[in-house]
């Protein structure tokens, strides 16, 4: 019985092309295509931060929680679900910087009456500009569409004698350009 089972299972061989990018897409998939021999990568627009305020003075940084492969432009398929909405807490170690090497940093100000941060826009902003590093190879893009959203942000940039303050609009199909 056992030599039977051993053969009817198949051993998949891997492919190194297609490289496959799963964004937002759920672990249990990602390692079933990577079972099967797949090349997949993952990565995020970002997760939902609950920024949980005490008053209406209450404000936090908040950092772009985004991740894509470093190779990203080099891809052939690109998975996106833009409906994914896991949230994570809060938490400052998370969002702030930990060596700053230029003379400037930014963060992004969480302020009242806000609750919950919403890093994907900007984080969709930023994938059009990995995917525009494409060396002119086609791409598929599939995409787990969701309600248009766009979200202001306010970007605080700090010197070392100043603070300046601007605001950005980005919305999540931002990607596609």
């Amino acid at each position: 019985m056992k030599q039977k089972k051993e053969k009817t299972q198949k051993k998949f061989i891997f492919q190194e092309k297609p490289e496959i990018c799963l964004i937002d897409i759920k672990n249990d998939i990602k390692d079933n295509l990577a079972a099967k021999g797949f090349n997949v990568k993952s990565g995020t627009l970002g997760k939902l931060i609950n920024v949980l305020k005490d008053n209406k003075y209450s404000q936090h940084q908040c950092l772009p929680n985004y991740s894509f492969p470093a190779n990203l432009h080099e891809y052939e398929i690109i998975v996106l679900d833009l409906s994914d909405n896991e949230k994570i807490e809060y938490n400052w170690e998370h969002n702030s910087r930990k060596c700053i090497t230029e003379y400037s940093a930014f963060y992004i100000l969480s302020q009242y009456p806000q609750n919950l941060f919403n890093p994907k826009p900007f984080g969709s902003y930023l994938l059009r500009s990995k995917i525009a590093e494409n060396n002119s190879h086609p791409v598929i893009f599939i995409i787990f569409a969701d309600t248009f959203e766009i979200v202001n942000y306010n970007l605080v940039t700090i010197t070392n004698y100043d603070s300046d303050f601007k605001e950005l609009k980005y919305n999540n199909y931002d990607f596609y350009p």
